[in-house]
């Protein structure tokens, strides 16, 4: 009866699905699958690829198989082999509404490709078409297209069971195993059968090592299910041995349960309600299933504590691994940082110092060229300039009457102009460093036979500043 039930739901849910696609949009009946994924907003990095449609698409891509990838900023959809994206954009109790969210038209060039989403930037890497298997890592942009990203090299990579991979979630680290490739025009340097890492961020991959003698036979096994976690890649024993398997490729460490903790065996049950498709993915601690048609989901805990390490390595390293790269480089960084703050610091410490020193000289000059001049002659200097702000300078009676010898004979007037100029300007010239005269005197144009007396405009403050 379940069987004919199953049946029934996927006709009955075809034809409203049929009904219900109209251009980029396409809504399709609410399950247990999408009632999950949409339910928070944790992220699953990787779901298995579906050969059944989960979306209907229409003529070509209708066989292609389609991949859900979760990010916070939502539930993605890609159709295998093509530059396709849909994203849910509305959903309630009995509906999920996908829009396509790309501008692509060019197909067949990345089929069994990895979708990443970090940060909630796109990724599209490796992937096999037009005759070859491609290690390249397209971006998607913000004009709904895919762009490539430069690598340092180029090593296949296809997610068919003989590449398997992981990647860690809150980072940008993509680790996978190479088995074998078929791009018979291309030489690769690395070696085979060996696990790759790519630092997303820095567009640079780097060859880890080659897989040890017991992990290569382990994985020669394709048949297996393999799944990408947090911890590593996790697969159910090959060997029948009734354990399961972890690869931590990041910390080169090798994991084994215990024949009580058999995850896959435990999801893997003889029901007949198995015997459709199976989605894998693992979230938040569980390793969750669904069978098509996605009406019910199951999953198992994921307890890192039933697993020993067995002393076992998964490869022989050739290189340091980019996690610990990673730390070298921060080190690097924080040091050239704090040297850098600390060059900073003692900057402004110096100029403080300096600042307070020309203070200081500032304070000693003023009140050394106080003391230039005497009190006879600060008064004088402060009624000339006083005199001389109306028209910018003293005629020769002016002056004469501010010396008090306006009444006295010419001879007694040139006198005391000079008594007064002459030893002025010499003091105050030493005391500004200055060749030229700090009083000034100029003919008068109206009267060739009179002079004017004026102060230089650029030394007026500093005057003012001995006068005070």
């Amino acid at each position: 009866m379940n069987f004919f039930r199953s049946i029934y739901v996927v006709l009955i849910s075809s034809c409203f699905i049929i009904l219900r696609v109209s251009g980029q949009d396409i809504k399709v009946p609410q399950n247990a699958l999408f009632t999950h994924l949409l339910r928070d907003t944790i992220p699953v990095t990787y779901i298995t690829l579906s050969d059944n449609p989960i979306i209907p698409v229409s003529g070509l891509f209708s066989n292609y198989g389609q991949q859900l990838v979760k990010s916070s900023s939502g539930l993605y959809l890609f159709i295998n082999g093509t530059g396709r994206i849909y994203k849910v954009s509305d959903w309630d109790n009995h509906w999920v509404t996908f829009k396509r969210i790309d501008s692509t038209e060019n197909y067949g060039y990345n089929f069994q490709a990895a979708k990443l989403i970090v940060r909630n930037q796109i990724f599209s890497f490796g992937g096999y078409g037009f005759f070859r298997f491609n290690g390249q890592l397209l971006y998607f942009t913000k004009q709904h297209e895919w762009d490539i990203h430069p690598l340092n090299k180029e090593i296949p990579f296809a997610n068919n069971g003989k590449y398997i991979f992981y990647i860690k979630p809150n980072d940008d680290k993509f680790y996978w195993y190479v088995s074998e490739i078929d791009n018979s025009s291309t030489t690769y340097k690395e070696v085979l059968d060996s696990f790759y890492g790519l630092n997303i961020s820095e567009k640079k991959v780097i060859c880890l090592g080659k897989a040890t003698t017991e992990i290569e036979k382990l994985l020669s096994n394709s048949d297996k299910n393999k799944l990408p976690t947090p911890y590593g890649i996790f697969f159910d024993s090959p060997n029948g041995n009734d354990v399961d398997y972890l690869l931590d490729i990041e910390s080169n460490t090798v994991y084994e349960s215990g024949v009580q903790y058999r995850i896959f065996a435990n999801l893997l049950t003889s029901k007949k309600t198995d015997s459709g498709l199976k989605l894998f993915f693992y979230q938040n601690g569980f390793i969750y299933k669904s069978v098509y048609p996605f009406e019910k989901i199951d999953s198992v805990r994921l307890d890192m504590g039933l697993f020993k390490k067995t002393g076992k390595k998964v490869y022989e390293p050739i290189s340091d691994s980019l996690f610990k790269k990673d730390i070298f480089s921060k080190a690097i960084l924080w040091q050239v940082l704090f040297i850098i703050s600390l060059i900073i610091i003692l900057a402004q410490l110096f100029n403080k110092f300096k600042n307070r020193k020309r203070a200081q000289r500032h304070v000693q000059m003023n009140q050394a060229e106080a003391e230039i001049l005497n009190d006879w002659e600060k008064g004088l200097l402060k009624e000339f300039i006083d005199k001389s702000k109306e028209m910018g300078y003293c005629s020769t009676e002016q002056l004469n009457s501010l010396l008090g010898v306006a009444q006295k004979s010419i001879e007694t007037q040139k006198k005391a102009r000079t008594d007064f100029i002459t030893p002025v300007n010499q003091k105050l010239k030493e005391a500004f460093q200055t060749q030229k005269d700090i009083i000034i005197r100029t003919r008068a144009e109206n009267d060739k036979r009179s002079y004017l007396y004026s102060i230089s405009k650029e030394n007026i403050h500093r005057i003012k500043r001995i006068l005070e």
